[in-house]
Order: C-alpha cells, then structure tokens, then sequence
C-alpha cells in the first residue's frame, strides 16, 4: 500500500489516500472509509469483514478481484465489489522481466545499453518519450477517467453508461525512459500502478460472447466467460462449449451493435473538437490504442521502419511486391494439412485464393502507401475515444418486466484524445475475434460461396451486400449529427473506416493476414490451425499434447476434434467475409482500383 502520488492532480476527495498493489493490501478500514466516502453506506455503517477471490490474473497488467462485504448494520451496502489492480511492471512475457529486481539498477542498465547500441537500432533523443509505454498505460487512465472525468461523461453524454465506482487510487511517477530501441530491455521502468473498486456486474452479460453462441449450422455454441475464458487453450474453450438452452443468446448482433455504437455516438459529439473539455477530463493525451486501431502510433516515429522499411516497401511484414506469391504460399491451403487434419475436402479453402481475391490483394497492396499515410494524418485530437471499443467491453442486462437493456462500458485503460472513426472500425474489426461473423453470415439470404460463384460473371466480380453494416455506420452518423457535429460527412466517415480496415486487415504484422500468410506461426490465435500445421506430430501430435488437459476436464476426444474442426471450418468464412466487404466498400469509394489483375509470377 503506497500514498497516492498523480501527476498533473493531488490527492483530494476523487482519488483515495492510499493506492493498492496487491489484494492483500485490502483492509476492513479502506474498504469502510471508502464506501463512506463516496456515499454508498452511512457514517455510522462499517464494514465488519470481507473475503476475496482473485477472477483472473496478468490481463494486460492487471489482476480482478472480486470482494464480498458483510456489513454493521447488515445490508447497508453492496454485498459484493470489484477490485481491478494494475501496476507497470513487465509481464512475465517480457524479457526485461529477467532483470527485475536489479534492473532499474543504474550500472546494470548503462551495461545492457552499451549492448543494445551495437545490435539495436537508435532512438533519436526527441523520440524517446514521444508516447507513453503500454504499461504506463493500461495504469494510468483508466483510474483518471472513473476518477475524475466520469462525472463529467456522465453528464455531457448520458448514453454511455459505466460501472459505479467506490475507489480509486493511482501513483504516477511518470513513463518509462526509452535509451534505445524501446523495446528490449535497454530502458527504465516507469513506476505507475492504480487500483479501482466498482461495482460488481457479474449479474450483466458479455455481448460478445453471447454472439459467439450462435453459429451457422446452430450445432456448436461457445458461450466462455468474459475473464479468465481463453480461445488459445482448447481444452478449457471446449469446456465451457456446450450448448445448453441457458446459454443461448437473447439479443442479436444488430441489437448489440446499434446500442454500442449509440452509446460511443453520444460520447464523440459530446466532446468533439473540444480541447477544454479534453483537458477538464485529464484525458487530452493522444491515446495510444490497440494496435489494431491506434495504429497511427506504431506508423511514426521509432517504429516507422521497422513496420514499413525505410521506403514503405514492407506489407505485413512482408516485401509489397512479394506479398499476394506469399500469401499464394500459406500452409493453410498450401498442403492441404487443415483440411485433412479435420476430414475436409482438399479443396476446401481453395475459394481463399481465386482470382478476385487475388485482385483484390493487389489493388490494395498498390494502394496501401495512400492508405496508411491517410490514417497517419487522421484528427487524433478530435474527441474522446475509448479506443478499445468492441462489444467484448460492453456488458448488458434486460429487465425481467419490460426487456430494455441497460448497458455498462468497461475497460478503459487505453481511452484519450483521438479520431472518432478508430473506435467505430474497431466494432466491426472485433466481430473477427469475438466470432461474431457466424451471426453475420445468418443475415445473408445466400452462403458466402454463392454470392462468390454468382459474381463471378460480374464486371467487378463477386460483391456484397453491405446494406446490414451500412446501416450501422448511417444510424451512427446520424446521431453524431443530432448531437452537433455538423463537418464530418458520412462519406468522409465510410472512407475512413474502410482505410483502417484495410490497414489493420491486410497490414498489420500480427493480425489476420500475416497470420494466414504464415499458418499463425508466430501467433497462435487459432490452435486449431496452429495445431495440425506446427506442433511435432501434426494434429494427432497436437491432440496428444493437449489429452492430458483434456482428461483433467472430462473432455472426449471426439468433442475436442468437433470444436477444433468448427474453428478451422470457420476460418475460411472469416476471411471470405472480410474480403467480400472491403473489396465492396474500397471498390465503391474509389479507395483501391477495381480494374487490377493479379498474374502469378
């Protein structure tokens, strides 16, 4: 337990005295001056005791506990909180982890650094503390916007709803020191760590993960949890897989998306172009965002030529004039190892890599200079963004009598100023890894393969009907517009979210494309994939590995390979989905040329 130190603000009736770094840090006394203190038991109620249970652990460096309270008199408060602890200390992940404790140590650092110099690219001294590092962070703005700017959000945009909040507490001494590279383990740690207790909403639903219950054929639901549930283990995924009645979504992908983007309409014209109100929040920074979406951080500066080369030459990684022979090169229809693995036809992710799509990839790929310097030069100072806006952090909860659905948005570590549009294309990019496509899918009146076959004799080949998300987007617009935004187009906004969908698609080193292109080598987002292609064995070496956490589940064999072929089975879909809609919307905004043909070398 330290004293509250924040940058920029002092310890005063929003921020408490004492932050936490540990649950054990909690006492009967914090707990009982805090509920007092922000009105939710009386002065002569206390807290008598409480018992905690840690949800999940190192999310982003964080923990989530959950506290439950019993009370003198009983009942004079909420019987359970949350307690979300995050502090910048390197995940175990990070290779400056092997240098803790003595790392900040001065010699050690200027030793590492002498090092570095030889074998790692300089950062230029104007460079070194351009952004905030990560860790600092998932610490340090989520406490000041419950903190401080949630009665203000509250007030300006009452659509966008969020957890109460009992407690919160934050030490900010600043972000870690870049001496080179920024990335290997050549710098100071910066010494951030926060705490909040809110309210418990554990009787709310996940939006996302009630998508996910709904698939194509219906047979296979993947309900999961919201913490602690991990698509990257297959036995637990294949656990918390069955369908039950209790399980099944009751709201749909229209419904959920609407009520998001609602809600972030309500917060971007409430603060659009308004740097005093920015600045009142505590949230006028430039938000670093995921990298999906804030990737105009990751395309400047430091990181430019590692992203794109010295002269934008690279894609995903990958030389730009190599890009569509790699992609032709992926091991996911390469050697047809998937599709036998799982007892699919050979040809099944053929369609991967017709010939419109193959056009499609290198029109973008001529483009993509255009495309990446236009998001670079995006208002990044043009409204409050949460910027890791998905309906994975939106939870919801229908009333019994009359089934309105109120809504709590959660988890924003990563919010600040930003381009409105960056939170709007990260709703549907997240569609892809919520699964969220199947529930997509079932709105079309024909099957991705017969939209594809009949466009085939089209002059622009197959398209889609974007009617579904069109609608979205206008419905958005519409209330940025009621809410005064008079100079911002939807056009301009269509535009806008086609580039980044593109960029973060087709062009990003660790999202869907370099995954495909490399059989998700690097980044196992897909086991089922990863499995058969890369584990020693193939796919029967990769059930072995993984019969022993099976069996301590309880999980058949024969389960295990339903929920693994349903995965690699919607892969394919996917990306024909994504394919299918972008080349739509590039095609019709006139972001790419439609009239490129691709011819295999």
């Amino acid at each position: 337990m330290s004293s509250a130190k924040v940058e920029g603000f002092s310890a005063n009736e929003t921020f408490c005295e004492t932050v936490l770094s540990k649950p054990s840090d909690v006492t009967i006394e914090l707990l009982t001056n805090e509920l007092r203190r922000s009105g939710n038991i009386k002065s002569s109620e206390t807290v008598t005791d409480f018992s905690i249970k840690m949800l999940v652990g190192g999310q982003s460096g964080a923990s989530i506990s959950k506290i439950s309270l019993n009370y003198k008199p009983p009942e004079a408060g909420p019987p359970t909180v949350v307690l979300k602890l995050a502090n910048s200390e390197p995940e175990e992940t990070d290779l400056m982890k092997l240098f803790l404790p003595v790392y900040n140590v001065w010699l050690v650092r200027w030793i590492t650094c002498i090092a570095c110099y030889f074998f790692c690219k300089k950062v230029p001294p104007e460079e070194r503390e351009e952004h905030d590092f990560g860790y600092e962070v998932f610490c340090r703005y989520e406490p000041i916007l419950y903190g401080k700017a949630k009665p203000i959000i509250e007030q300006k945009a009452p659509l966008m709803t969020m957890p109460k909040v009992y407690s919160v507490g934050l030490i900010d001494k600043g972000n870690t020191k870049y001496d080179s590279c920024g990335f290997c383990c050549c710098r100071k740690l910066g010494e951030t760590k926060s705490h909040v207790i809110m309210e418990d909403l554990s009787a709310y639903k996940t939006v996302a993960i009630d998508i996910m219950a709904t698939n194509s054929d219906g047979s296979l639901s993947r309900p999961g949890i919201k913490y602690g549930w991990s698509k990257h283990d297959p036995a637990k995924w294949s656990k918390e897989s069955e369908c039950s009645p209790s399980k099944k979504p009751d709201i749909s992908l229209e419904e959920a998306t609407t009520a998001s983007l609602k809600a972030i309409a309500s917060l971007h014209s409430s603060f659009w172009k308004d740097n005093r109100l920015l600045e009142e929040t505590g949230l006028s920074h430039e938000a670093w965002g995921p990298i999906v979406t804030g990737i105009h951080w990751w395309a400047r500066g430091k990181y430019r030529e590692g992203n794109y080369g010295k002269k934008g030459e690279l894609m995903s990684g990958i030389y730009r004039e190599e890009y569509c022979a790699k992609y032709l090169q992926s091991p996911i229809f390469g050697n047809n190892t998937v599709a036998k693995a799982y007892g699919l036809p050979d040809n099944y992710f053929d369609p991967l890599r017709e010939q419109w799509v193959m056009n499609f990839l290198y029109a973008t790929t001529k483009k993509m200079d255009e495309i990446r310097l236009h998001i670079e030069n995006l208002n990044y100072h043009e409204t409050l963004v949460h910027h890791d806006y998905h309906n994975g952090n939106i939870l919801y909860k229908r009333d019994n009598d009359t089934s309105a659905m109120d809504i709590k948005i959660i988890d924003w570590q990563m919010c600040g100023a930003g381009a409105a549009c960056t939170d709007v294309a990260q709703i549907f990019l997240m569609w892809n890894d919520f699964d969220s496509i199947p529930a997509r899918l079932l709105l079309l009146k024909k099957s991705l393969l017969e939209i594809i076959e009949d466009g085939k004799n089209d002059k622009d080949g197959p398209t889609l009907d974007t009617s579904f998300e069109d609608g979205l987007i206008k419905m958005y617009h519409e209330e940025l517009v009621a809410g005064g935004v008079i100079d911002y187009s939807l056009e301009d906004l269509q535009i806008d979210i086609t580039k980044i969908l593109l960029r973060a698609i087709l062009n990003t080193r660790i999202y869907m494309m370099h995954n495909l292109i490399e059989g998700f080598r690097k980044w196992p987002l897909e086991p089922a994939i990863y499995g058969p292609l890369h584990s020693k064995g193939g796919y029967e070496g990769f059930k072995k590995s993984m019969r022993q956490k099976c069996d301590a589940a309880e999980i058949s064999m024969e389960y295990f390979d339903k929920v693994n072929r349903h995965q690699a089975e919607n892969l394919r879909d996917k990306y024909l989905y994504n394919y299918l809609l972008l080349k739509t919307w590039a095609c019709r905004y006139g972001v790419i040329d439609k009239n490129v043909t691709y011819t295999a070398v």
